[in-house]
């Protein structure tokens, strides 16, 4: 029993029956069962010895048949290494091996089915790759049944090995359904194609002539037929899945071989391989139908969108806004169109609203067309109303307007069309910023749309700021022009009427020309008028200064980060200062108006109780109170006008101040006169004593005396003068003065030549005069160093004659007489010197013959000393008294005068005719003086500018002024003035 389950079942027959081995291995070896019949041999042999030589030659033959496949085994393997692409060759090799042997031993079987195996695969793989490329070229002929067709051809590949695996029926039947789930719609696909390229058409026809009703209807027909379609590729796509996900569980079934390629493949011609960036498979075959008419449809409608988008720009750049926004709006509404289209299908489709639902649900695909199409949309459609705000601000720049209240109007036209230009950028940068502009799901075009309608917008809205702004800067112009223009001239009213209050000058003598000659006159109560007026215009303008800076500091930010509105706002911040410190400087100048008011009023009144008071005093004789009271009424008043002019009261004042004064001089004059004479005669006295500086001193006290009355010179007093100046003169040539530059040098000299001179007298009374001599020498040098420099010195003329007695005490008489006849013979050389050697000479011996008599002499020609009086001249100076008696007792002033000039001639001529001195002194007094009592305050004023003016050195300035002054004949009698004008003479030494 055991060697018949041992035996192989071609050895057993029916009904028990044992088949002849020998021939049942002929039989194994007709069946390319080879292995098969060697054992059965072998066993024979084993078994029965006896047939071995039948068994051998049937081994003979099994071994030749076994040499034939060793050869075709190894010309198999040597293929397999040489040609491994050659997959027909190797499947005939492996059917010639498998006709050989069919039962070949286990090891060799798997060799021989594992390349069958890969072989067929390879093959089969390779008739995948051919139905790939022959339908990716179909695909590219745009012949999407056959191209599915041929999709469809190759599901049978590995169909075999497929079920020669023995799924389980829930893997096998899902395939299986898919395969017929596939098949039916692909059918489905082929049957609406039709429709869908008709459909397809008609829109692009459309849309070239611009049909918005038959783009309408054509859009609606394709959204049905392209849901349709979008429904049959879902189910191959579902299908094509289904078959993956069986796919993926064949590693759990089949462990040690783990890929079905009928299931790879299917999956391939379903959905495509996943590597290929292009679309394959029915699946792809559907969505490229679908992508193709996309990309038909949407660049006509991108083009004509184009053309329209260039036509809105054309009439936008001309500024013809109607028919612009027409131009928008046919933009907007074929970009609708398209964003409809680039969603045809889709369940709830995402519309032109819903951005952000179309970039989540869409694929990249259907987004890219959809953002190509709603950029178009939104661009015209933001554009669109930003011609609404353009065409607000032409309407509101239309008219010129050229008052801030026009200005205003306009201000807020063009603040309302910035809001609307403001809104529409802003809802444009929000869809901007949802735009996945750096994706590659962008496209180009949308990209430039985004940038060139950004730059319209941008542009436009900056034109509608620039307006706004330039409109507010002409706002802030205009108005601080106005207020700075105003707070000039307020400030000029502050300026003029401070000068009024400080003082303002006025030309007096109608010299325009002349910067030096006016008088400052002061106005305060006409300045007060005007200040008044000015604070309250000034309060006004602050508030509108602040009322400016309000509206300016409430401006939007880019207008007020304009630089021109930004200074407009700083200037008008800096107006509002200066005018808060013309406020302040107004009332202050307000305060100091009033206060100089009141001061003139007081002065006014302060100069009329002077008047009075004076009037007092000289009712009383008390003409010098009468005279300080008057000097005081005069310079109140002057003060008074000082303070505050006044034309009027200037008149009143004059005439008051000039009667009193009349009255003054009249009742002083009397006084000056008798005193006059008093220091002439107290000043001949002194020079008759050689008392000259104190004469001289006298001299001037009674010169000024008599100038307060008079405004001739005195003849009396010039005569005196003259001897006074020449003796002084001389003096000074003969003294040495202390301020004198070479006072120490000379002084030096003098006391040495003293010393030597005193010693030398006590070395001759001690010893003798040869001793002496040195010392005697040694002064004489010293002299002599003194009168080098000054030749008329007293001291050391008188010192060398001393010495002259010393040395020559012998023969000094001699010497002496000489001297005196020297100096004599050179009186009309050198007077002076002569004059010197003489009085030198007299003080050494006053009682020589002559000399006194040839001093005075010399004395009266260098006019120190007057000339005998002759007795015609005493004869004359009587004469001329008795015609001024005769003139005098007339009464006439012209009679009075000529007097007075004929009793000057008679004391000049005779110094001592005392007759004629006292009626001169009795004329002058009746006449009052010849002076004026005083300039008018104009003049006044005048008068002491030029004092000012020599005291400061500008002598030449004062000069003008003085001389223009004396153009007046009343001027000329005002002694001060003179005065004045006889400094500046002498300053510039004419």
């Amino acid at each position: 029993m055991l060697a018949l389950l041992l035996l192989p079942s071609h050895v057993v027959v029916a009904a028990g029956q044992r088949e002849d081995p020998v021939q049942a291995a002929r039989v194994l070896m007709a069946e390319g069962r080879v292995n098969e019949a060697i054992v059965l041999l072998q066993d024979t042999v084993r078994r029965n010895p006896d047939r071995i030589e039948e068994a051998e030659r049937l081994l003979s033959e099994i071994r030749a048949v076994r040499g034939r496949y060793n050869d075709v085994l190894d010309r198999l393997l040597a293929h397999l290494a040489a040609n491994p692409e050659d997959i027909v060759t190797t499947l005939s090799i492996i059917d010639e091996l498998e006709a050989l042997d069919q039962h070949p031993n286990e090891r060799i079987a798997q060799q021989v089915g594992l390349a069958r195996f890969v072989a067929q695969l390879a093959y089969d793989r390779s008739i995948a790759d051919a139905i790939m490329r022959d339908a990716a070229e179909l695909l590219d002929q745009e012949r999407y049944v056959e191209a599915i067709d041929r999709y469809l051809s190759g599901f049978t590949l590995q169909r075999e090995q497929f079920e020669s695996r023995g799924y389980p029926a829930l893997i096998s039947g899902a395939v299986d359904r898919s395969i017929a789930l596939v098949r039916s719609e692909a059918t489905a696909f082929q049957q609406q194609l039709d429709q869908r390229e008709r459909a397809h058409q008609e829109l692009l026809q459309v849309v070239d002539v611009l049909d918005f009703g038959g783009i309408e209807v054509a859009v609606n027909r394709l959204d049905i037929l392209k849901g349709d379609a979008r429904r049959i590729e879902a189910q191959v796509v579902a299908a094509g899945e289904t078959i993956s996900g069986q796919r993926a569980v064949v590693p759990a079934v089949f462990p040690d071989d783990p890929v079905d390629w009928h299931m790879v493949l299917l999956e391939q011609f379903i959905l495509g391989r996943p590597q290929q960036e292009e679309h394959e498979g029915v699946a792809g075959a559907m969505r490229l139908l679908s992508e193709r008419q996309q990309q038909e449809w949407s660049p006509a409608v991108d083009r004509k969108r184009r053309e329209l988008m260039l036509l809105a720009e054309t009439h936008y750049g001309e500024r013809r806004w109607t028919e612009a926004r027409e131009r928008y709006n046919d933009i907007r509404e074929l970009s609708r169109f398209g964003v409809s289209m680039s969603v045809a299908g889709v369940a709830d489709p995402p519309d032109v609203a819903e951005l952000d639902s179309a970039l989540e649900r869409l694929d990249a695909a259907e987004l890219e067309v959809y953002l190509l199409h709603h950029a178009g949309y939104r661009a015209s459609q933001i554009l669109g109303a930003v011609t609404v705000g353009l065409e607000m601000m032409d309407a509101a720049l239309e008219d010129a307007a050229d008052t801030v209240d026009a200005l205003r109007v306009q201000r807020v036209a063009l603040a309302d069309a910035e809001t609307l230009l403001d809104e529409r950028r802003a809802g444009w940068a929000a869809t901007v910023a949802l735009y996945p502009l750096d994706a590659p799901v962008f496209p180009e075009s949308a990209a430039d749309t985004v940038e060139r309608s950004g730059e319209l917008l941008n542009a436009s809205h900056a034109e509608v700021r620039r307006a706004e702004t330039d409109t507010v800067r002409t706002i802030g112009n205009l108005r601080y022009g106005q207020l700075s223009a105003e707070y000039l001239s307020n400030d000029e009213t502050y300026q003029l009427a401070v000068q009024r209050i400080e003082g303002v000058e006025v030309d007096a003598l109608d010299d325009a020309d002349d910067e030096e000659g006016g008088l400052v006159f002061r106005y305060p109560r006409e300045a007060l008028d005007d200040l008044q007026a000015a604070a309250e215009e000034i309060d006004t303008l602050r508030s509108e200064a602040e009322a400016l800076i309000s509206l300016l500091e409430a401006e939007r930010d880019y207008v007020r980060r304009d630089q021109r509105v930004a200074q407009t706002l700083t200037d008008t911040r800096e107006l509002l200062s200066r005018l808060n410190g013309l406020r302040d400087n107004v009332a202050t100048a307000i305060g100091s108006a009033q206060q100089r008011i009141a001061t003139a009023a007081e002065l006014r009144a302060r100069g009329d109780q002077l008047v009075a008071q004076a009037q007092q005093a000289l009712a009383g004789l008390d003409v010098n109170r009468a005279r300080e009271l008057w000097e005081q009424a005069r310079e109140t008043y002057f003060e008074a006008l000082e303070v505050q002019e006044d034309e009027d009261f200037r008149r009143q004042a004059d005439a008051r101040i000039v009667a009193l004064g009349v009255r003054l001089q009249e009742a002083e004059n009397e006084l000056i006169v008798q005193r006059v004479r008093e220091l002439i005669d107290r000043a001949d006295a002194l020079y008759r004593q050689e008392d000259y500086r104190s004469a001289s001193s006298v001299l001037n006290e009674a010169r000024e005396t008599w100038a307060r009355t008079n405004v001739d010179q005195n003849p009396e007093i010039e005569r005196l003068d003259r001897f006074v100046t020449a003796a002084l003169t001389m003096e000074s040539r003969r003294t040495l003065v202390a301020t004198e530059p070479l006072y120490p040098v000379l002084s030096n000299y003098l006391n040495l030549a003293q010393n030597d001179y005193d010693r030398a007298r006590d070395v001759i009374r001690t010893s003798s005069l040869a001793a002496a001599e040195p010392l005697l020498a040694r002064a004489e040098q010293n002299l002599q160093n003194v009168t080098a420099v000054r030749p008329y010195n007293w001291e050391a003329r008188l010192l060398q004659l001393e010495i002259l007695r010393i040395v020559e005490a012998d023969d000094f008489a001699a010497r002496f007489a000489s001297r005196v006849e020297e100096a004599w013979a050179r009186r009309n050389e050198d007077p002076t010197e002569a004059l010197v050697d003489l009085q030198a000479l007299r003080a050494i011996d006053p009682r020589y013959p002559n000399l006194q008599s040839r001093i005075e002499q010399l004395e009266i020609g260098l006019g120190i000393r007057p000339d005998p009086i002759t007795q015609a001249q005493i004869a004359r100076s009587n004469q001329l008294l008795q015609q001024a008696r005769n003139l005098a007792a007339a009464g006439g002033a012209a009679q009075v005068r000529a007097a007075i000039s004929l009793l000057e001639e008679a004391v000049t001529l005779n110094p001592g005719n005392n007759q004629a001195k006292v009626l001169l002194d009795t004329l002058r007094i009746g006449t009052g003086g010849q002076a004026a009592v005083a300039l008018s305050s104009a003049d006044e004023q005048q008068f002491r500018r030029a004092e000012t003016l020599f005291v400061e050195g500008n002598v030449a300035q004062a000069f003008a002024i003085v001389e223009r002054l004396l153009q007046d004949e009343n001027n000329r009698l005002y002694p001060p003035l003179l005065s004045l004008r006889q400094r500046i003479a002498n300053r510039l030494g004419i």
